[in-house]
């Protein structure tokens, strides 16, 4: 645990997506909310079908569901969003120099805390 959920507007393009996610992993595990490395799963959907707005704008957006387990305090669980908010920016800065500043990109991380019925089970398949 985390776990991050990320999904894109359809025609956002990602130079490479697994670098995206080894970085926010980098970042989260700097915090030092994370015990392991390993603790942390990601996956990330580009949307089939995305609207901003009324669609008239070129605008993008990423949408992060981070799933984390509770007990955090309200500060520390903001700062973790905030963690990989500005990762995915600082991201698309570096990989992106050329982008047109008239296609704005929307970062929206949502925190979501799992309740104590969550249950995780390792196994050796």
């Amino acid at each position: 645990m985390p776990h991050l959920i990320i999904e894109t507007s359809q025609n956002l393009s990602i130079p490479d997506p697994e670098r995206l996610m080894q970085q926010i992993h980098q970042a989260l595990f700097a915090t030092g909310q994370v015990k392991a490395l390993n603790d942390l799963k990601s996956r990330l959907y580009q949307s089939k079908h995305s609207l901003v707005g009324d669609g008239c704008t070129a605008e993008h957006f990423i949408m992060v569901q981070l799933y984390l387990m509770a007990g955090r305090d309200a500060a520390t669980i903001a700062h973790l969003c905030q963690v990989v908010a500005d990762t995915i920016a600082q991201f698309f800065a570096t990989h992106l120099p050329n982008n047109d500043p008239q296609q704005p990109l929307q970062i929206c991380v949502n925190p979501v805390e799992l309740g104590a019925q969550y249950t995780k089970r390792n196994v050796h398949i």
